[in-house]
This record gives structure tokens, sequence and C-alpha cells, in this order.
């Protein structure tokens, strides 16, 4: 595989795992009345997304509802 091939690949993986992080965070949301009953759903997730890549999302998602939190302090 060349290089640019390689390259193309991880873009793809990049923009899968955020589309992840978004689709987890809108369904968290969207399950939940409360964004802490969200962030502790998503951490619960952790046995079943397991790993390091697992944990970056679970990471990333968390901080993504605390940024929505600080903006927007009651969820409606």
């Amino acid at each position: 595989m060349n290089d640019k091939k390689f390259l193309e690949k991880l873009e793809r993986t990049r923009f899968d795992i955020n589309r992840l992080i978004d689709d987890l965070v809108k369904e968290a949301l969207e399950s939940f009345s409360t964004y802490i009953e969200a962030i502790e759903a998503i951490r619960k997730s952790k046995f079943i997304l397991w790993g390091s890549v697992g944990e970056l999302i679970i990471s990333e998602s968390i901080n993504k509802i605390e940024k929505i939190a600080l903006k927007k302090p009651t969820k409606n």
C-alpha cells in the first residue's frame, strides 16, 4: 500500500470515529432527560466499548456533552 492510500484510509477511519461519537452523543441526549443521565449512560458503555478506541469514543462523547451543557445549561 502506498502512502497516499494509507493516509486516505486513516482519514476515513478518523471520519468514522467522529461519526460514531456524534451518533453516540445524539442518541444519549435523545434517550435521557438530563445531561448527567446521558453522561452516566455513556460511562457505563465502557463494558461494551472497551479498549483504547472505545475509551477515546467514550471520553470524547462525554466531553462533547459537557460542552453542550455549558452552552445550554438546561436540557429541553
